[in-house]
This record gives C-alpha cells, structure tokens and sequence, in this order.
C-alpha cells in the first residue's frame, strides 16, 4: 500500500545494479526502476603476466580479446613459461566478492636463453651478441655445402631472437631456419643428344650422364659426358666444374680436309657426316686406291687416299 518500501539484495557472486529499495507512490505504482542482479567477475588480462601463463583449469565465464573473466571463488594456478623460471609472489589467486583477485600479479623473472639451438646440416653464422643470451639476442644460421635455407614468399628463414621465455623463437612471421638440400633442375631437351643415368633426385652432388647420337659430339670432342650437380645448382662437367657449362650442346662431327694426292685434285661435298670426297688425276696418271671417300661418324674419312702413277 502507499509508502510500502521494498529492500533488493542479491544472491553471492552477484551484485545489484540500480536502487537498492523502491517505495509505492500515491498512484499505486512502485517508485524508479526496477534493479538487476549482475554477475560479479574477475578479468585476468593475459599480457599483463608476462613470461607466464594461467594453468588449464578452471576455464573461464568469458573471454573478451586477451582478458578473461571468471566467477566469483574460482581459482587459478599460475605458472611461468620456463621451467626453470622464479616466480615472485602467489601462484594460486582467488577471485572475490569485490571483483578483484585475493593477491597481486605475481612477476616471472626473465631468464637467459642458454641451450643453443642445433639444425639439421646447418650451424650458427653469427651473432652479434655474447652469452648469455637476454631478450632480443639474435642468431644468425647458415647451410652446409649442398644444402640452403627454406624460404617462402621471398622471406629467407635464417634468424631466431631469444624471448623473455628463455626459449629461442623465429621473429613474427617467419619460421624455424631448416636447411634443406639444393637441387639442380630437370635439364632440358639436349638436340641431338639424350640423357641417360639421370637419378631419381637431382640433388647436389648427384649425376647424370649426356650422349650425343651418331654423327654429333660435345664440344670436349667425345660423345658422352659426365655431370654432377654442383653447389649453386648448375649442371657442370664433373671432370672439370670449372669448364665453361655449355656441355650440354651436340654439335655435328667435322671431318679435317681431305688429303690431297700428287699429280691429282680432290673435290668434296663438305666436311660433315655422310659428305662425299671425290678424286681424279692429271692426264698421264692413273688412280690408284678408291676414288671416292665418305666422311664417317668417327670423324675421319673412309679409306685412305688415293695414289695418282704415271702410265
């Protein structure tokens, strides 16, 4: 009836938002609006513990961003991010019924980064710091022979920088450095010629074998030619890596000029596989041996020349 007061109260873990008592008017209507009862929650903000973290259990009411918000009573474990680390102040922090945390933050000590990181067929280029090694220490690592550094979208992953962890980590964006092996590519279709031997892999160090067919050769004057895939990924004459990498080009075999004959002349057709020389004598002479000579594959010419005898 007119001048009742109502009284509001929440249950635990609850808090009252609005007026806490409402009276009834001349009207018969009760007095302001009618408060509610919010839950009361503690944030913890993640990157305000640094070097650490909060164990799993219990998870929170809500997360929002890096901060999390948890019921009143509820208790969390926190720990340091590095085994080893010292922890100064409380581990376990309960939440109460102000919205606050029993304890302060506690501060994980920053420790240095000692175990040197070890890759694969690679080892560390240089550094610009001395041990120990703190936050923002740099690493440099390079490959060994025949093999590099993995890289992806033009980014070269060869660095890592120690963190306040203690851990080595690759910068943001990047990777781990590993280093993989070098490959030389498929070689291309070789005129005249084909690849016999070719491995399953053409990593470095590893061989192939190219064959001129019949009628050509490669410019060291043989048919066949050894190559081994070197450390800058070129296909190199393995007996010499230091030759000039046009091995892989057959060209035509030449035949020298045919031998002239006394007392005669020599007429040919050209010097290359198949071409035809064809002699003759001056009047008074007679040929001796065969008049005609093929140039042949070997590069020399067929039989040997003719002799020109006076009558």
């Amino acid at each position: 009836m007119f001048g009742d007061v109502i009284h509001y109260s929440c249950h635990e873990g609850y808090k009252l938002q609005g007026s806490k008592s409402r009276q009834c008017n001349e009207h018969g209507f009760w007095t302001g609006v009618r408060p509610a009862c919010k839950e009361i929650q503690c944030p913890f903000d993640e990157t305000q513990f640094a070097n650490g973290h909060v164990d799993t259990l219990p998870l929170p009411e809500q997360k929002i961003g890096s901060i999390s918000l948890y019921k009143v009573s509820s208790q969390i474990k926190l720990v340091c991010d590095h085994p080893d680390a010292e922890m100064d102040g409380q581990a376990q922090l309960t939440c109460t019924n102000g919205g606050h945390w029993n304890h302060d933050l506690p501060i994980c000590h920053q420790l240095p980064c000692t175990k040197l990181p070890i890759i694969a067929n690679g080892k560390i280029a240089s550094t610009e710091h001395q041990p120990p090694f703190y936050s923002g220490a740099e690493l440099e690592f390079k490959c060994n022979l025949g093999f590099r550094l993995m890289q992806s979208r033009k980014r070269v992953h060869s660095r890592l920088i120690c963190h306040d962890s203690g851990h080595w980590q690759p910068p943001r964006n990047y990777r781990n450095p590993k280093c993989i092996r070098k490959q030389c590519a498929r070689p291309r279709t070789i005129p005249y010629g084909r690849i016999i031997s070719q491995p399953m892999a053409s990593d470095y160090n590893s061989t192939l074998e190219v064959v001129c067919i019949p009628g050509y050769i490669l410019p060291n004057g043989r048919r066949n030619q050894l190559l081994r895939c070197d450390s800058n990924t070129q296909w190199r004459n393995a007996d010499n890596p230091l030759r000039n990498n046009n091995i892989l080009r057959c060209r035509p075999v030449q035949c020298e000029f045919p031998e002239d004959t006394r007392h005669g002349m020599v007429e040919f057709s050209g010097l290359y596989v198949g071409s035809m020389a064809r002699y003759s004598c001056e009047r008074s002479f007679t040929l001796r041996g065969r008049a005609q000579r093929r140039c042949l594959y070997t590069g020399i010419w067929s039989h040997r020349p003719p002799k020109c005898t006076r009558n």
